[in-house]
């Protein structure tokens, strides 16, 4: 399974609740030990460097360095959507499941995601971090 956060266009809030969501999808994949990789556009700082892609892995170490680099993201965003579409379809293992980590997409973005979601097909789970609803 690859886990790909995309942080472009992603609002202060919108970031916050992608982030919390990889956090939550790759605690899960931890606890049912199933081995998964990482891919980003965000800036993510990790230990020795920042944080694009992590191979796959499983176990603290690896959970850990993606933690520290959600725990250590800022706003910036190195690249497109669109570019890190092509960088995974460019690298597709056949077996290769995706979970796509993205703020809400309109117009280059969604057609982006259209383009990964055929070729893929249902190997594709998409989670959407919104801005909470204000509460008067």
């Amino acid at each position: 399974i690859m886990v790909i956060l995309n942080t472009e266009g992603a609002t202060e809030r919108e970031l916050e609740a992608c982030l919390s969501l990889t956090r939550s999808v790759c605690e899960k994949l931890e606890l049912k030990k199933m081995p998964y990789s990482f891919r980003t556009n965000g800036s993510l700082p990790g230990p020795v460097g920042r944080i694009f892609d992590l191979s796959e892995g499983l176990g603290h170490r690896h959970l850990r360095t993606i933690l520290y680099g959600l725990g250590c993201a800022d706003r910036t965003c190195f690249h497109s959507f669109r570019y890190l579409v092509h960088r995974t379809l460019q690298n597709r293992k056949s077996n290769e499941s995706y979970i796509v980590i993205t703020p809400p997409l309109s117009g280059e973005g969604a057609a982006s995601l259209k383009k990964l979601e055929s070729a893929v097909g249902s190997s594709l789970c998409v989670l959407t971090g919104r801005e909470e609803a204000k509460v008067a």
